[in-house]
């Protein structure tokens, strides 16, 4: 089974246009077809990291996993995430106001905010423990 260069998505023998993209495969006479690659070719397209450039200081695995563990948004900060970083401590707040607060109007909102920040802190834990986590630049953390 052969993939569309464009997308990666399969395609069977015989077949002019892709069916996830819809790009021409073979025998377009215009620069827009998409070429059959093999999986080969493919998986080693998508499964290449980016290479640091020069002079680049990549952050590391481990600060980002004992701050994501002790701080809950510390690790956002450490990779430049910092938009990301102000909204996470703002739900970490929320709950924290919530918690203290004994009125039942402010349960709700504790919550929301605690089940908005608990998924969100637990998928950034998540990616930080498979080394999937990336920094503002994109690039991954790095782990030795």
């Amino acid at each position: 089974m052969a993939f569309c260069a464009n997308c990666g998505g399969p395609i069977q023998e015989g077949i002019k246009f892709c069916a996830s993209c819809g790009k021409p495969v073979t025998g377009a006479p215009n620069d827009q077809a998409a070429p059959i690659v093999q999986p080969q070719v493919m998986a080693a397209q998508t499964q290449s990291p980016k290479a640091y450039p020069p002079g680049y200081v990549p952050k590391e695995w481990l600060i980002a996993l004992l701050l994501c563990i002790f701080l809950g948004c510390g690790h956002r900060f450490y990779v430049g995430k910092k938009g990301t970083g102000f909204l996470m401590a703002i739900l970490l707040i929320f709950n924290w106001i919530g918690l203290f607060s004994f009125s039942i109007v402010a349960w709700p909102l504790l919550i929301i905010t605690f089940l908005g920040y608990f998924v969100w802190w637990l998928i950034d834990l998540i990616y930080i423990c498979k080394v999937k986590f990336t920094d503002k630049k994109g690039f991954l953390l790095k782990k030795d």
